[in-house]
């Protein structure tokens, strides 16, 4: 999906489209607009406070602690779950 955002699975624009909303939106259930208006706006931002994914590294590197609960929350399937609720969120316009 982050390549269909940027239009680079395919030359032809129409089928970079297609493509990336047919399958590779549908498997994360997310609007290919939506994210390749927020995936830019990370882009233009990159770094910046200003970035929307600014709070997913803001506080990297993170201590031994803070990495083994992110380890057990991944392995848990607690981080996917998150991640299907944000994406439900988003695609009811909540976010």
């Amino acid at each position: 999906m982050h390549d269909a955002a940027h239009y680079m699975l395919f030359k032809n624009q129409k089928v970079n489209r297609w493509i990336g909303s047919t399958f590779c939106r549908a498997v994360v259930i997310a609007d290919l607009d939506a994210y390749r208006t927020y995936h830019l706006q990370h882009h233009k931002d990159s770094g910046t406070q200003d970035d929307p994914d600014y709070l997913n590294y803001k506080n990297y590197p993170v201590t031994h602690a803070s990495f083994l609960r992110k380890a057990a929350r991944d392995l848990s399937d607690t981080t996917a779950l998150k991640i299907f609720w944000s994406l439900l969120l988003m695609n009811a316009g909540d976010t």
